[in-house]
């Protein structure tokens, strides 16, 4: 099993645990197109597309992005 599915098992089961607006539908449809060559998905898309709040992504020093996992 690819890392990237273990990955999002983990952030959609610890979203839906703790938090109560996660968006479920959104997040399965993520999933489902996770294994595929095209896909791409920034932190800040996840975050927007699912109300997720385990994960915080910020622009640090010379416009690198920090992600910090809750």
């Amino acid at each position: 099993m690819p890392t990237i599915f273990i990955l999002f098992g983990f952030l959609g089961t610890w979203e839906i645990l703790n938090n109560p607006d996660f968006k479920t539908p959104e997040f399965g449809g993520i999933r489902m197109e996770a294994g595929s060559n095209r896909f791409y998905l920034s932190v800040n898309q996840f975050v927007e597309k699912t109300n997720a709040i385990g994960l915080i992504s910020q622009i640090g020093r010379k416009y690198a992005t920090n992600t910090e996992i809750m």
